[in-house]
């Protein structure tokens, strides 16, 4: 997928997307752009031509004249860019106390509002560029290859203004800053032209308990090989995480079903029902216990479908792909050749196993009345015992190969989502609680010789309180995103709690 041309940054006051801007486009080599430099500087232009700013006329035919340039590279005096207006360097100039005072007003006017979004992307046409802003996704690029939408809380946004201003030696409360930002997010939220609100096909990010190095890597991610992003509507049929169980449980139901009709039939001709009632009993009762198992596998598989989509299209993964057609062509075919054969292992093993105990179990029934019944026990229970666990082990065996066989024949494309105790690979879903079940280790695994890079992640599954249990998952990671993976390696291997 191509990395993205136009990348915007949306978010309320002190949400961090002017320096999450900044870093992203640094790393990217992208030109950073704060839009609201281009408000300060056409109040700039307006004290300097000492047109009064609340003169809502003459600031608006001023900013529909003058020509506004940001520049990438500056003189090495610190600025992350030159602002120009008119050819004129205004850039630090657009800082000062009576352009502070004024460009909230400004910024509210129709007229200069709707100039400076021409302008806006007028310079966003060239491409390679972060745009930060409060409606920069939703009306001056709504057609960004990249939306991204940042948010945290006030009292999250306000600490984090309180922290700069004692950093600058200025005395103010927290109390004052909280107001004010809630103050500022009101009048941004309610503005009748271009509110603060994310754009329908924005990432949002919940900036408020991560640092700025973790908020960082997720955009790179985004950036460098865009997440593969999904909603409700784009969501592909997904099979049911179940469908293994269901199936093996179809075929035992399916095949114990026959000989529960053939003892029910017999039953209502035997003259002396008795001796069939107790077989009937069993065999119906393991049927009704399959059904049964059936059933609450068939609801959890549901529920667990519910909790696959809606992890998909939450922010909570920090990586999602979709496995090219060639990519999943591959692990197909590595999958069927490592599994297609087991059911020849476990109706080898089943048989063996049954066989032995038969005839073990007959040769010690038949040994009091001497060696030859001992023999002829031993033959005959081990006889029965190799039909038994044919039987069985059939049955398992059945199962899984059509399972296999089912997940082979799925063309569609596997996905591959990853968050910190949590995974859903291909059908296969993880969730911890970061206690008694969580992601233990992840680890990328090199390609080998005929072996793509893999991701191991190793989970601690406690199947009871008392009896944990580890589990190894290995995920095949495309080439393209080898790269990718190592940069949310840090976040995806968290501190358990």
């Amino acid at each position: 997928m191509p990395q993205p041309s136009t990348i915007t940054i949306d978010g309320p006051a002190a949400s961090g997307k002017s320096t999450l801007g900044a870093r992203l486009a640094q790393e990217l080599g992208y030109l950073y752009f704060d839009t609201g430099v281009m408000y300060r500087a056409v109040t700039w232009a307006a004290l300097e031509r000492q047109v009064a700013p609340a003169d809502i006329d003459r600031v608006s035919t001023l900013a529909e004249t003058i020509i506004i340039d940001v520049k990438p590279d500056g003189p090495g005096d610190g600025r992350q860019y030159t602002v120009l207006v008119d050819d004129r360097d205004a850039t630090w100039d657009l800082r000062r106390p009576d352009v502070e005072k004024y460009v909230s007003l400004v910024s509210s006017y129709p007229r200069v509002r709707a100039a400076l979004t021409a302008q806006q992307r007028r310079i966003a046409a060239g491409g390679r560029i972060v745009m930060v802003g409060r409606d920069i996704g939703t009306v001056v690029l709504p057609d960004a290859d990249l939306k991204i939408f940042l948010r945290a809380s006030a009292e999250e946004r306000a600490r984090r203004r309180l922290r700069d201003s004692q950093a600058q030696g200025q005395q103010v409360s927290f109390e004052e800053i909280l107001a004010a930002i809630r103050e500022r997010d009101r009048q941004d939220e309610q503005k009748p032209i271009s509110p603060l609100v994310p754009a329908p096909d924005a990432v949002i990010i919940d900036t408020g308990h991560q640092s700025i190095e973790e908020v960082l890597a997720r955009l790179k991610t985004l950036a460098f090989q865009q997440d593969e992003l999904f909603t409700p509507a784009s969501l592909p049929n997904l099979r049911n995480p179940q469908r293994s169980s269901l199936l093996s449980l179809g075929v035992m139901i399916g095949l114990l079903f026959v000989p529960a009709l053939v003892l029910l039939g017999l039953v209502s001709r035997a003259d002396n029902q008795v001796i069939l009632l107790i077989p009937t009993i069993i065999v119906a009762g393991l049927l009704a216990l399959l059904v049964i198992a059936w059933l609450v596998a068939w609801g959890q598989g549901r529920r667990q479908l519910g909790q696959i989509k809606a992890f998909l299209i939450s922010q909570r993964p920090l990586l999602r792909w979709r496995y090219t057609p060639e990519e999943w062509h591959e692990i197909r075919e590595a999958t069927w050749q490592e599994q297609h054969g087991d059911w020849r292992v476990q109706l080898g093993c089943m048989t063996f196993l049954f066989s032995l105990v038969g005839l073990l179990v007959g040769g010690a029934v038949g040994a009091d009345e001497g060696l030859p019944e001992a023999i002829t026990y031993g033959l005959t229970g081990g006889l029965g015992g190799l039909l038994l666990g044919a039987l069985l082990g059939g049955v398992i065996a059945a199962g899984n190969y059509l399972a296999a066989w089912s997940a082979y024949r799925q063309t569609e494309p596997g996905i591959v989502a990853l968050a910190p105790h949590e995974i859903y690979a291909n059908a296969q879903y993880f969730r911890g609680n970061g206690s008694s079940t969580y992601l233990k280790r992840a680890r990328l695994l090199p390609a080998e010789p005929g072996i793509p890079p893999r991701l191991l992640v190793e989970l601690k599954v406690p199947p009871k309180p008392r009896a944990p249990r580890d589990e190894e998952w290995e995920i095949v990671v495309p080439s393209r995103l080898v790269e990718t993976v190592k940069t949310i390696m840090p976040q995806l291997n968290p501190p358990r709690r």
